[in-house]
């Protein structure tokens, strides 16, 4: 597998991340159907992924009651899938079901790790500081793939800075996430297009956010150029 594909398959996957950590929060704008979330491929490869977290016990108890809630509205759908569309939703659901919330909430520090490269969160933390910043996590997870979509050379300039660049400037889980995809995709800052609008989101940010996260910042800066090496 090449570099192209495995971007491709990495940006697939952040869909799929972004549908199942925020999407009690996801925006419906008039002109999107949201019978799109439902589509027979598209459960499918949700219920591989949630399939893998139930195992590793990665599924707290909000994203797993926001699941529910998203599924049991899918059974509505009536059109030719239906039949098996309803089949994909109970597989999820007894996944879901029979899932477990890990008790040292591993899959919550490795992230806070990726996030904010503080590494005490792997070990040092208890249990309720991790707790605390789960909502926030699910998040930042979420915002992740638009992060993706503005840096991405598919977007094209005009609409990275009317409708992107605006939002991302005063948006603190920029850093958050900018700093995952460089941890879980580094190939990506070696495309001129994603490097400088990375840099142009950086060298713009809210005055306020800068001030909160100087140290964060430059080390975002110091290791994208590793990367590009």
């Amino acid at each position: 597998m090449n570099e192209l594909e495995k971007q491709k398959k990495y940006l697939n996957y952040k869909y799929l991340l972004s549908i199942i950590f925020i999407i009690d929060i996801l925006e419906e704008p008039e002109e999107f159907d949201p019978s799109d979330f439902y589509e027979i491929d598209l459960l499918k490869n949700i219920r591989i992924v949630l399939d893998v977290f139930s195992k590793e016990e990665s599924i707290n108890n909000i994203v797993k009651e926001n699941m529910f809630k998203f599924l049991n509205a899918g059974r509505y759908i009536e059109d030719e899938n239906k039949e098996e569309r309803n089949e994909i939703i109970n597989d999820i659901i007894t996944i879901l079901n029979n899932s477990k919330e890990d008790k040292n909430l591993i899959f919550y520090r490795e992230e806070l790790v990726k996030r904010t490269g503080d590494i005490r969160y792997l070990f040092k933390y208890s249990n309720d500081v991790i707790r605390n910043n789960i909502d926030r996590i699910n998040k930042s997870i979420g915002f992740d793939l638009t992060v993706l979509e503005a840096l991405s050379e598919e977007t094209k300039e005009e609409e990275f800075i009317n409708l992107y660049l605006p939002d991302l400037v005063d948006n603190a889980f920029y850093l958050s996430s900018i700093n995952a995809i460089m941890k879980e995709c580094p190939s990506l800052f070696k495309n001129s297009t994603f490097y400088n609008r990375n840099i142009c989101v950086l060298n713009n940010l809210n005055s306020a956010i800068v001030e909160n996260n100087k140290k964060f910042i430059k080390t975002i800066k110091k290791g994208q150029k590793k990367v590009i090496k």
